[in-house]
């Protein structure tokens, strides 16, 4: 099937994903919803649901309730391989462009998380899961700060939801014997409003942190904790 051009940030899902429209009509169905329900997606494109799936009562089911509910999914979390020469801010421009098509075609999504790595790697080599995300706001700027895998190893990346103009931004990590780590954050050309450590966090990586945002003479350090998953081993 070839896909509409907004909807190829899909694709990649392996979880079966379904467009419709306000009419309940198909506008798409990705590689995984062929498979999982045995059609072609480009067939079914402009045909109601209800006839398309007429026989299919547990799925004509739960698309009446996600409509009558308004069900809502709070987060979903995707590997994404990627070449193993890829820089760290192209890897990030690939996470950030699914994670776009993601919410925008998904609208019951409230959280996208996208991890990349190499192709061939393991998935998440040396961690189970990461820290979940954190979220940060003060009256220079709000946002999510988390640890992302890239081609290059583990970053620190802020997600600006608002950045005040010109704005310098890092992390003060509280280490044992008082030592502070300092990353600063530099934003991606493509996207100002991620971002992203050149060095990665040293491990462990559940700690008390600051982030720090310079903006002219005013400066603000935002506390937040970061905290590893129960089953991570070093």
């Amino acid at each position: 099937m070839t896909s509409p051009t907004e909807f190829s940030g899909l694709d990649c899902l392996s979880a079966g994903a379904m467009v419709l429209d306000a009419d309940d009509r198909i506008r798409y169905l990705n590689p995984a919803a062929e498979t999982l329900l045995g059609v072609s997606g480009a067939l079914l494109v402009g045909e109601a649901a209800a006839q398309a799936f007429e026989r299919s009562t547990e799925l004509l089911r739960a698309i009446r309730t996600a409509r009558s509910e308004q069900e809502t999914v709070i987060e979903y979390e995707l590997d994404v391989a990627v070449s193993g020469d890829s820089t760290v801010r192209e890897a990030d421009k690939i996470s950030s462009e699914i994670e776009h098509q993601l919410l925008t075609h998904i609208p019951a999504l409230s959280t996208a998380h996208v991890r990349v790595r190499p192709a061939g790697a393991a998935l998440h080599a040396g961690h189970h899961h990461a820290p979940d995300p954190v979220a940060v706001k003060g009256e220079l700027g709000e946002g999510v700060i988390e640890i992302i895998e890239t081609p290059a190893g583990e970053r620190l990346r802020f997600r600006a939801q608002r950045l005040a103009a010109a704005t310098k931004v890092s992390v003060e990590i509280e280490r044992p014997g008082g030592r502070v780590e300092t990353l600063s954050l530099t934003p991606l050309a493509e996207d100002p409003s991620r971002l992203v450590s050149a060095d990665p966090p040293a491990e462990p990586h559940e700690f008390d942190a600051r982030l720090c945002l310079q903006a002219s003479e005013r400066r603000e350090a935002l506390a937040f904790r970061m905290v590893e998953p129960v089953e991570h081993t070093h």
